[in-house]
């Protein structure tokens, strides 16, 4: 492990605790969402978060996935979401994990420790296939995810608006999950 990506002692302190995440929470989840918005790093576009849409899709419906966040000092500072990517029945073995994790808080190991257990959960779920979508710019996201294990597959040109009203590039990586039935 390279020394910038060794996790320090004070990155991830013991006062960094993680909860599901309820209906409740959702102006603290939008507001981390329009912060990445606004700093252009976010494949939402850099509009606010619909409120609606998010409700519908973190707790709304069908969603048979979970949304878990990480709290520091009474403050959400880190929110991660296990969510279907399509509700489409024949992808019901699929889902897309969604993080956002505050500018000041990034690169101190909150959104692998998310991940991490976002992806446990994906194995719990019996899922086949975990997803994320990734503007390609900057790379750093895209290499953290490829250290969890996920891999390009693909992508959209100019499909992601940016604050400087420019298009850019948007990656589709995915991760194959292993399962074994019980008694194999």
């Amino acid at each position: 492990m390279n020394e910038s990506s060794a996790l320090r002692s004070e990155d991830v302190r013991p006062s960094v605790t993680m909860r599901r995440l309820e209906v409740g929470d959702l102006e603290d989840i939008a507001a981390l969402c329009d912060e990445a918005a606004f700093a252009g790093e976010s494949v939402e576009g850099p509009a606010p978060m619909d409120r609606a849409y998010l409700r519908s899709r973190l707790f709304g419906g069908e969603a048979k996935f979970e949304a878990y966040g990480l709290y520091e000092g009474g403050r959400l500072v880190a929110w991660g979401a296990l969510a279907p990517h399509t509700y489409r029945p024949v992808y019901n073995v699929c889902a897309e994990i969604s993080l956002v994790v505050a500018t000041s808080r990034r690169r101190r190991g909150l959104g692998r420790r998310l991940a991490t257990h976002l992806l446990e959960r994906a194995h719990a779920h019996r899922l086949h296939t975990v997803l994320v979508v990734l503007p390609s710019e900057p790379t750093h996201p895209m290499a953290w995810a490829v250290r969890l294990g996920f891999v390009s597959v693909g992508g959209l040109s100019g499909a992601l608006q940016t604050c400087d009203d420019e298009w850019c590039d948007i990656v589709l990586m995915q991760k194959y999950l292993a399962y074994e039935e019980p008694g194999q």
